[in-house]
């Protein structure tokens, strides 16, 4: 791993205090930010999914890239201040370092997602040739071990592509 030198300070900062939304599930925007300093939420839903923390982890990237609503909400947990990037074209072309490694971290996530994705195919076909519902019962629950696995270090691997990233 290896931390990529960008120049935040020409970004503008932006404040939330706890409990405040910083990008609304369902709901479009051009911005993208890059967490400075706090603690923020990921919620999906009703659902709590993450807990950052980390300096130099962004989000609404996604969303400004494929022109598609924002599918998650962030929320502050305490005072938080984040970077706020306007123009994410013009910035990468500033920084192509990061481009590069958002793509890569992308490719990854892509990589991984379909490895899970041929799991679930199998277990489900699996427990659809199984008549005994513990045999079942003990499938789905590796079954989601394996996912949670799986996920976790991806979670924190796609959260931090402004600050680090494996060398394979």
């Amino acid at each position: 791993m290896f931390d990529l030198k960008v120049d935040f300070s020409k970004l503008d900062v932006v404040s939330f205090n706890d409990g405040e939304n910083i990008i609304e599930e369902g709901k479009t925007s051009e911005k993208v930010y890059v967490l400075k300093e706090g603690e923020v939420t990921i919620s999906v839903g009703e659902n709590h999914v993450y807990t950052e923390k980390c300096e130099g982890t962004f989000f609404g990237e996604i969303s400004k890239l494929l022109d598609r609503k924002q599918s998650a909400t962030l929320t502050a947990k305490g005072k938080c201040e984040l970077y706020l990037i306007k123009d994410l074209f013009k910035f990468t072309k500033e920084f192509p370092e990061v481009a590069f490694n958002m793509s890569k971290i992308l490719a990854k996530r892509l990589i991984q997602t379909d490895e899970v994705l041929r799991e679930v195919k199998k277990t489900t076909s699996e427990l659809h040739d199984t008549t005994e519902k513990e045999k079942a019962k003990g499938k789905l629950s590796a079954l989601v071990a394996k996912l949670d696995k799986l996920l976790d270090p991806l979670e924190r691997e796609v959260m931090h592509p402004l600050t680090k990233t494996n060398k394979e």
